[in-house]
């Protein structure tokens, strides 16, 4: 399910969505609406594969995506997720931590930040706005 219909876009500017992709519809909806009532353009997507419903958002040029991992994609294809908007920031939630040190790679190398996907509401939506703020933001990557 897309809470949004198709946009196309033809330009490398990017767009003011906030994208949530998950496949728990109740975590989706739970960031998704504090991230709309702080005035955020928030396009939830319900998916049974976040990574390649992820794939597909990106072509959207969203300022930003929170993508939940499962724990068993490959890096490679997290990357090109990256690389379709190389400016759009990235928060993913991973089932533990530390995360894989290929995908801390691909955070680091795209000033985006992993977080436990069983991590607070509020920190994920601060870690997000501090992300969208510009604001260096340090990887989960220990216990």
């Amino acid at each position: 399910m897309i809470a949004q219909g198709a946009v196309a876009r033809t330009t490398r500017q990017l767009s003011d969505e906030v994208m949530v992709v998950h496949t728990d519809a109740a975590a989706l909806l739970d960031l998704a609406i504090p991230l709309a009532a702080m005035g955020y353009n928030a396009v939830g997507v319900d998916s049974v594969n976040a990574l390649s419903s992820g794939r597909r958002m990106a072509q959207r040029r969203p300022a930003a995506m929170i993508l939940a991992l499962d724990g068993g994609e490959d890096p490679a294809e997290i990357a090109a997720v990256a690389e379709i908007a190389p400016e759009m920031k990235l928060l993913f939630l991973v089932p533990r931590t530390p995360a894989r040190e290929a995908l801390a790679r691909i955070a680091d190398a795209h000033r985006s930040a992993i977080l436990r996907n069983d991590e607070s509401i509020a920190v994920v939506v601060a870690t997000l706005i501090a992300l969208l703020a510009d604001v260096p933001v340090r990887s989960t990557r220990g216990g």
